[in-house]
């Protein structure tokens, strides 16, 4: 790839067909292209100063980038074109088209691209079309008719990129937006938006705007797009009528938003009773619609969640509770105004986990627990408390004993029934330690498809061990201890929950049932629960605990 300085005084010219090539060219003199000349891939930078680099006759920038600095000058004349370019034009810069009337002498000139805070000139009667490239610009500087040449010049936007115009442009053509789009903070004149082009009023954020020194006419298949927030909305400001067509289409940043309508669009000269022809909201959770006065546009939100997502019942019952929020004036926090913006599986994964379906299924799972340990420290028959071969003989009975018979009467039933007198066992204090094993298993059956409801498994499993002193014949105490897990598994393979309990219990129980001494249960469950909660795109760890 060559390289060229060009000294100040110096002369370079391209000649015939003669092309720059690829080279990179340092312009702090004079170039200048003619006849079929043109300047290829080159980059030349014409240097801050009073330096030129010219375009004439039927010479063309073909698909160079130019860029030209404060105080310095790029040309046109004769029937030079910009070609496919790039041109940047910095603060104090000029890029001059009026002296060109175009490659097939009708005032038509294009450029790829035009960009900078420095000047355009398109010329008087001619039309300037730029876009070719692709490319996305902003011009800060002034696009103006021409220096001192008679008429009005008019701007043209093809291509797919996006040019923005945030200077106060003079140029008093018409502005035709046919291809990409056109947007900024600066002013335009007359504007007409084509089928396929987007208008684009303001900085890309709401609460900014575009001033149209004309009329602005939308035709079919035209798009208008605007900018919402919370609070505002970017909004075009035409001095003179608006005709409108095509399709609004309406961009919603994160907030905290309420029920309310939006300005978009106000013409002084009126609407002329016209209007859009429909309207897309995006993100789809909201739905939107347009009314008019005889000035201005306005753009009114409603919630719809889940909006042409097919729901379970759950879901859906969560989605409409949302929505009516919403919509009957409520400010909804920023973290539910994350929902708004997921879509398809991610929406209807969020809005399951939002029935609140893990914490009820938690329940259940307690419930199965604190009932298989009480079952196993009332029980008398546990091992080690009593029974056949246990430490006071007989179970903890739940009658009084009946008193024993006389000894002269006993005697006699001994003698007649051929067996020993039985002799009571005199009662002693005594403690003794025992311990056991227990579990369960529960599965319910959800419906997943129209209620939005899942299996439930629960499995439990634990020991308890404790101590009984028997303060009388009939009268135990306990004192008992037991550690179990839990584990609870619905149906939704993503969530997956942990319980863990230490209960203990100390009470007294005597032969007729009473107790002695009151009871008192400590129970401790930690719930551990795993899901995929991605309202920003990352799990969540969410615990809670009852």
């Amino acid at each position: 790839m060559a390289s060229l300085t060009v000294l100040p005084r110096s002369l370079i010219f391209f000649n015939d067909n003669s092309s720059a090539g690829s080279a990179n060219i340092s312009n702090a003199g004079s170039i200048t292209f003619g006849n079929f000349s043109n300047a290829g891939n080159a980059s030349i930078v014409t240097q801050a100063g009073s330096f030129l680099l010219s375009f004439a006759d039927s010479s063309t920038a073909r698909n160079a980038t130019i860029t030209t600095e404060a105080g310095s000058q790029t040309e046109f004349t004769d029937n030079s074109t910009g070609g496919n370019a790039r041109f940047i034009a910095n603060a104090g810069g000029t890029v001059d088209f009026s002296g060109s009337i175009g490659p097939a002498g009708d005032g038509k000139i294009t450029a790829g691209s035009i960009e900078g805070a420095g000047n355009y000139f398109i010329g008087g009667g001619n039309t300037l079309i730029v876009g070719s490239n692709n490319l996305s610009t902003e011009v800060s500087g002034v696009i103006a008719d021409s220096c001192g040449c008679p008429g009005s010049g008019s701007l043209v936007k093809v291509g797919s990129g996006t040019l923005i115009l945030s200077g106060t442009n003079t140029y008093t053509g018409t502005t035709d937006v046919s291809g990409g789009a056109l947007g900024g903070t600066g002013t335009v004149g007359n504007t007409q938006v084509n089928g396929g082009g987007i208008f684009v009023p303001g900085a890309g954020v709401a609460g900014t705007s575009m001033t149209v020194a004309g009329n602005l006419a939308f035709q079919s298949g035209a798009f208008y797009l605007v900018q919402v927030n919370p609070a505002t909305a970017s909004s075009a400001n035409v001095t003179g009528t608006a005709s409108l067509a095509g399709t609004v289409q309406a961009l919603l940043a994160p907030g905290s938003y309420a029920r309310r309508s939006y300005d978009i669009l106000h013409a002084t000269g009126g609407l002329g009773g016209t209007t859009f022809d429909s309207l897309t909201v995006f993100p789809p959770n909201f739905a939107g619609s347009l009314s008019y006065t005889s000035t201005d546009v306005f753009l009114n939100l409603t919630a719809a969640l889940g909006n042409g997502l097919p729901l379970a019942e759950n879901p859906a019952a969560v989605a409409n509770a949302i929505s009516a929020f919403f919509n009957n004036g409520g400010t909804l926090p920023p973290a539910f105004v994350n929902l708004f913006f997921l879509a398809g599986g991610n929406l209807a994964g969020a809005l399951t986990q939002l029935t609140g379906e893990a914490a009820t299924g938690a329940q259940q799972g307690a419930f199965q627990l604190v009932s298989e340990f009480l079952s196993l420290m009332v029980d008398p028959f546990v091992d080690g408390r009593g029974g056949v071969g246990g430490a006071f003989g007989q179970a903890s009975a739940f009658a009084p004993e009946r008193e024993p018979l006389p000894e002269d009467i006993a005697l006699a039933y001994a003698k007649v029934l051929r067996t020993p007198v039985s002799r009571t066992t005199p009662f002693e204090q005594r403690w003794s330690l025992w311990g056991g094993a227990f579990g369960g298993y529960n599965k319910t059956s959800g419906d997943p498809v129209v209620v939005g409801s899942h299996d439930l498994t629960a499995r439990t499993a634990g020991v308890a061990a404790g101590m009984d002193y028997r303060l009388a014949p009939g009268t135990v105490r306990w004192l008992c201890a037991g550690r179990r897990r839990h584990r609870l598994e619905p149906g939704a393979k993503p969530w997956q929950r942990r319980q863990r309990c230490v209960p203990s219990r100390r009470l007294c129980h005597d032969a007729l049932g009473t107790v002695l001494s009151r009871r008192r249960a400590r129970l401790y469950s930690a719930l551990d629960v795993h899901r995929p909660f991605r309202l920003r795109r990352r799990s969540s760890l969410c615990q809670l605990q009852r």
